[in-house]
């Protein structure tokens, strides 16, 4: 992950670059000619790059709740790089008389490319754990019923809840399994730690929060951009 953020900083400044040197509008006509051709060119490949990257980026952004800080600042730095590979059709004029698309036989390239702000990372988060706090919190709701099981005397609505809640549990696909390696091994102790058994909605609701406050608190430090210009703001000696 490291290598390829460290390759895509560099192909962005030679991006920059090469795009700084077409940028003429006074020459020699066939010289002009040239660098149309080649910055239709080079905007094409950044444009496939920049569709590569955002499936990419998309793949790995809510892994770093399993796997920590570590790719959470690879994720920042590769959404901040990718920012700055879009934000080029603006600095350099490149989206006049130009198309989105470069390969007509991928329906995704047809959609816009937006850029990867705070509130994209936590939407795809949220979609890649749906499934998981579902797991969770059919577990709370179990818990909930065992807890009042034998103080309850009318059984009959106990029962009928308790079989809305395996039905739930019924058409949830079983967690994601990992390898049985010692690496797989220390993966799951380190997850059984961490996360545990939440016996209510409250501690599974502060765990999900406390995720969300990790990824802000990291994309302040890592890439505050991604903030807005009204994200960061300095009091004193301190960033808030």
């Amino acid at each position: 992950m490291d290598q390829i953020s460290m390759e895509l900083d560099t192909m962005e400044r030679k991006f920059t670059k090469c795009f700084c040197i077409i940028q003429v509008s006074k020459g020699h006509i066939l010289l002009l000619k040239k660098f149309k051709l080649f910055k239709q060119l080079l905007r094409k490949t950044k444009l496939q790059l920049c569709y590569i990257l955002q499936e990419f980026i998309c793949e790995i952004a809510y892994l770093f709740v399993l796997y920590g800080n570590d790719m959470l600042t690879v994720t920042l730095k590769l959404s901040t790089l990718y920012n700055k590979l879009l934000q080029m059709d603006v600095e350099f004029n490149l989206l006049k008389n130009s198309s989105s698309v470069c390969n007509n036989t991928c329906p995704y390239l047809l959609f816009p490319l937006k850029k990867i702000s705070v509130t994209r990372l936590l939407q795809i988060l949220s979609y890649h754990r749906a499934e998981y706090c579902c797991h969770k919190l059919i577990d709370c709701l179990l818990e909930t019923y065992k807890m009042h099981e034998n103080s309850e005397d009318d059984n009959s609505s106990d029962n009928s809840s308790l079989e809305i809640y395996m039905a739930l549990t019924k058409h949830l696909s079983p967690p994601v399994e990992v390898n049985n390696t010692k690496k797989g091994k220390d993966y799951i102790a380190n997850v059984d730690d961490s996360i545990g058994t939440f016996i209510n909605l409250e501690e599974l609701i502060s765990y999900e929060e406390t995720n969300v406050i990790n990824l802000i608190n990291a994309t302040q430090q890592v890439a505050p951009a991604m903030l807005g210009k009204d994200g960061i703001k300095k009091i004193g000696t301190g960033i808030h």
